[in-house]
């Protein structure tokens, strides 16, 4: 970031790196020796002015300090702070920046020569093995299910990480509804012996019985403790819409709804749902891809994927609709080309797998 386009250190705020996402909460019960605290490089810094890192107000003895540098290209920063977490007790905490230009760092009144201290960082400590190193992953983009499309069920895929055998409670906001749940948006979920526990997350655009939910605001997964409401950890849930096909396929398919974003574990899936304009009796979708890539037929079960060794996939027509879902051991991006076998038009989509954060 160049110094231009920075702003003023009272308008930044801390971040710690182990704060589980949506939430104040760090759990020192989790598996990390110490907790990485960082900032955005503020405006009016100048090379050797001190910066302290000042932990609930206590400003006469700060837990860490450095001082303004040079970095490659030759803009001024500042290393992230590493802070034990025997520094942070159990209970509610504060951390803020404190900057001093490096011409009055000895003053005898520190008050004149503060150039200024950054928002305050509040959080809460907990130490809690049964939620320690919980973590969450969602793929995303897929569109809603409409029962005008009976067959097609496009969904996104969380993962969460945590204790093997712990009992926990996901629940959905917004329009974020659980397939495992039966269509309900919250549900008790154990963790598996692999340390994960994979949930099918869906979004009701339409049903003959009608629903408010499809207008709500807000789509969110979060995670709490089996008998608390205390979110734990929680993640935007980022549905999509189906993608109208142009061109040349479009005298084939009608649309598409896809994961653009997905997981490489090798077992998560990203699902395609694919609307056709028509078909013929024994007719099937063609699906090519890379050979490392794994491919499964139409299922809801998302805890268990088949390695590919081919590179061409059929998949059978239903009221012409057809789904399947792709997997990947490997981050990386990936064309994925759909056609039928009896028509040569073709639709490509490109699906970034990324690693488990």
């Amino acid at each position: 970031m160049t110094q231009s386009l920075r702003q003023p250190i009272n308008t930044l705020t801390p971040e710690i790196d182990e704060i589980n996402s949506g939430t104040n909460i760090l759990n020192i019960a989790s598996n990390f020796t110490e907790v990485t605290v960082s900032m955005e490089l503020w405006d009016v810094m100048q090379v050797g002015d001190l910066v302290e890192l000042i932990l609930d107000g206590n400003e006469t003895q700060s837990i860490a300090r450095q001082f303004v540098k040079l970095d490659g290209v030759g803009e001024t920063t500042v290393d992230p702070f590493k802070v034990a977490k025997n520094l942070l007790t159990v209970g509610t905490h504060s951390l803020r920046y404190k900057m001093t230009e490096k011409s009055q760092i000895d003053v005898p009144n520190p008050d004149d020569a503060l150039i200024g201290r950054s928002m305050v960082l509040s959080f809460r400590v907990i130490n809690d093995p049964v939620v320690a190193d919980l973590k969450l992953d969602i793929t995303s983009g897929a569109a809603g299910f409409s029962d005008s499309f009976a067959n097609l069920l496009p969904a996104n895929i969380a993962v969460v990480r945590g204790k093997p055998g712990a009992r926990l409670h996901a629940h959905g906001t917004g329009k974020v509804q659980i397939y495992e749940a039966f269509g309900s948006d919250n549900t008790v979920i154990e963790i598996d012996a692999d340390g994960t526990c994979p949930l099918t997350l869906v979004k009701i655009d339409q049903l003959d019985i009608g629903t408010s939910r499809a207008s709500i605001a807000g789509d969110t997964l979060s995670i709490t403790k089996e008998n608390s409401t205390e979110v734990m950890i929680s993640q935007p849930v980022l549905f999509g819409e189906y993608k109208i096909v142009t061109g040349a396929a479009s005298s084939k398919f009608l649309s598409y709804s896809y994961n653009n974003i997905g997981i490489a574990d090798g077992r998560t899936e990203t699902i395609f749902s694919v609307k056709l304009n028509s078909s013929l009796p024994g007719e099937r979708v063609s699906v090519n891809m890379a050979d490392t890539l794994g491919f499964l037929a139409k299922t809801r079960g998302v805890d268990v994927a088949n390695r590919a060794i081919i590179t061409e996939h059929l998949v059978d027509i239903v009221d012409n609709t057809a789904e399947f879902s792709v997997t990947s051991m490997q981050a990386g991006t990936f064309t994925i080309s759909i056609a039928t076998t009896f028509d040569d038009s073709e639709i490509s989509q490109e699906i970034e797998f990324k690693s488990l954060g």
